[in-house]
């Protein structure tokens, strides 16, 4: 929670300026699961069969992997409830679900009470849907979801709607009943509001879940805030699958766009490879129309992993997209080693070596992006009229202290894999190239305290204590690695036992 109420802060600095409709376009629900579910009536009404058909997704499909920590085997699958009856199919006319022109209002309540009725005098809920679908039309309703399906695992399907706040009917002793409602928690300027992001058994266990998208936020960040829940039918009710915060429902939280997109994403995939879905999003990019230069920092689309352990989707992992500059090379390596992907994290670290085309950073270029930030908005006057602000070279000080820092973490990872030859091999590199009175010297320093303490008692631990304390001395080096001039929502600002830390 503590991220997002962040995020919310740098949010409410943009917020006084405001946007119309047609400036948002409206949200491509990324749905990845496919449904055959039809309705089959005897009804005398000319029969209309819909199909619950996702749109294609508007994003790559993400090269994850992950080693798998919840073993298949160990799925309960649910047993089936007896089926329940539903009331006896009967010609019926049609109920007027046009909006009240004297109360208009972007909710769709109370005509869910004309649905209950029309549907416990034995009307055909595909009809029903065709009649929705010309009254959202009408109304120029942006979200709009209809599906027929089993939602409770009693082999009868339940109706599902989303015009902008959800309603799902389903039978119970031979009518229909309002099974779950949920409001969108806003309204936005572009009516984005609550989304379907899939109908599928993502855990398993026989039983459907609901993947939920609420947007929120106004103003000029309007619909970057996603909250995403997960609901499954518990036998009484549909029960939230993502853990309560201080006994209140939440949901799985992104705030900010993308850098390709306005929006946050959402989206449900197979990432470990072990059958059950892992939910995506992606995002983080606080009002991403100008990300680039948004507090002159560079932003990256955060990539939140989610997966089930059991008994809730929890937050597994939180990734950026690939790095651009140099740092985040070196800062991936590091969030990758903590997660124990040694293999992932040893690719970041020979990339912030050897990748050439990786960038730098320093206070001047941070000046040059904020610079850019009025020359491209004009949001500062004294902007007009100038040039545009030039590239400043490289500090000389960067690329030898992020390329010695990162030669000694290599080290690390040789020594956690018991790999001492090539732990050698890269400790010998590193003095040679990083000499006293050369940058990068402060690193050779740390490593040298590092090595002695591991030859004598081979404690990582012990050595890892003796690293910190040689880097509390040379704090200055570590602003190179993440500080002030960096992104502070999303970069690590380094201390002393961010070096190694393993104590």
């Amino acid at each position: 929670m503590t991220k997002k109420w962040g995020f919310l802060f740098l949010a409410l600095l943009i917020l006084v300026a405001c946007t119309s409709p047609a400036d948002n376009p409206p949200f491509e629900s990324t749905v990845v699961t496919t449904s055959t579910a039809q309705w089959i009536s005897t009804s005398t009404e000319a029969l209309q069969i819909f199909t619950y058909t996702p749109r294609p997704s508007a994003t790559p499909t993400l090269s994850l992997s992950l080693t798998p920590i919840f073993g298949i085997a160990s799925v309960i699958t649910r047993t089936p409830s007896p089926p329940e009856k539903c009331p006896a199919p009967a010609n019926v006319s049609l109920p007027d679900l046009s909006m009240d022109i004297n109360n208009p209002s972007f909710l769709f309540s109370p005509r869910e009470e004309k649905v209950l009725d029309y549907l416990n005098q034995g009307g055909n809920p595909s009809n029903l849907i065709a009649a929705l679908r010309q009254t959202w039309t009408r109304e120029e309703v942006f979200t709009k979801h209809e599906v027929i399906k089993d939602l409770t695992g009693d082999n009868v399907p339940e109706l599902l709607i989303i015009p902008s706040e959800l309603y799902i009917f389903g039978c119970q002793n031979n009518k229909y009943k309002l099974l779950m409602t949920k409001i969108s928690e806003s309204v936005t300027f572009n009516h984005i509001t609550l989304q379907l992001v899939a109908i599928q058994d993502m855990n398993l266990n026989g039983t459907s879940e609901i993947v939920l998208a609420n947007f929120g936020c106004g103003g000029m960040g309007s619909g970057q805030c996603l909250d995403v829940y997960i609901y499954e039918w518990d036998g009484n009710k549909f029960a939230s699958l993502i853990p309560k915060w201080e006994g209140y429902e939440i949901g799985a939280s992104m705030v900010g766009g993308r850098i390709s997109e306005y929006l946050p994403d959402a989206r449900i995939q197979d990432v470990d490879r072990n059958g059950t879905l892992e939910l995506i999003l992606i995002g983080g990019i606080p009002n991403s129309w100008y990300s680039d230069y948004f507090y002159g920092a560079p932003w990256r689309d955060e990539i939140d992993t989610y997966r089930w352990d059991g008994q809730y989707f929890v937050l597994l992992k939180t990734e950026f997209s690939a790095p651009i500059y140099r740092y985040q090379a070196v800062q991936d390596g590091d969030r990758a080693m903590l997660r124990k992907e040694y293999d992932k994290a040893l690719a970041f670290y020979q990339e912030a070596i050897f990748n050439e085309d990786l960038l730098g950073w320093s206070p001047a270029h941070k000046e040059r992006s904020k610079a850019l930030h009025g020359f491209t908005w004009d949001f500062d006057e004294s902007y007009k009229g100038t040039p545009t602000p030039m590239i400043p070279p490289d500090d000389p000080q960067e690329y030898p202290n992020l390329a010695a820092y990162a030669r000694f973490r290599i080290i690390l990872i040789h020594l956690l894999g018991r790999h001492m030859p090539e732990a050698q091999i890269v400790y010998e590199t590193l003095q040679e190239k990083f000499p006293a009175g050369k940058n990068g010297h402060e690193f050779t320093l740390i490593a040298q305290a590092f090595w002695d303490e591991y030859q004598l008692s081979k404690s990582l631990e012990g050595a890892c204590t003796q690293a910190t304390s040689v880097a509390e001395k040379h704090k200055d080096v570590l602003k190179l690695l993440g500080s002030d001039y960096h992104n502070f929502m999303q970069d690590i600002m380094y201390e002393p036992k961010d070096v190694c830390p393993f104590e």
